[in-house]
């Protein structure tokens, strides 16, 4: 198509005077201008429409992007928590087999008693 254009152009350019000033020859130079204006309109319009759609797209994906980073710091902040919870939960875990360790150590002394009592009697 584009090379029919241009074919057309150079005719258009090429016209000897004569045909520019006879009727027929200024008739047919402003009808191929005009087709000429047509198919630019046509070509403007797809482009147009080809731009909307692109435009609309880019919307689209700005508007998921925007999106995703809301979710990734939502998630960030909630990995933070739960890292929080799991340092507060080792810290009581380590209290309580201390306390266990404790008692371990208590019955040990308990048994140990127990053991001498019954050697005396």
């Amino acid at each position: 198509m584009a090379g029919e254009k241009e074919d057309w152009l150079n005719k258009l350019l090429k016209t000897d005077k004569q045909q520019e000033k006879t009727a027929d020859g200024v008739k047919k130079q402003q009808s191929m201008l005009k087709e000429a204006l047509s198919d630019l309109d046509t070509e403007l319009n797809g482009l147009k429409s080809k731009k909307d759609a692109m435009e609309r797209n880019l919307g689209s994906i700005e508007t998921s992007l925007g999106s995703a980073k809301k979710k990734e710091v939502m998630l960030r902040d909630e990995i933070s928590k739960l890292i929080s919870d799991e340092e507060e939960l080792g810290e009581r875990k380590n209290q309580v087999e201390k306390k266990l360790d404790k008692l371990k150590e208590k019955l040990a002394k308990i048994s140990r008693i127990e053991e001498e009592l019954k050697e005396i009697e």
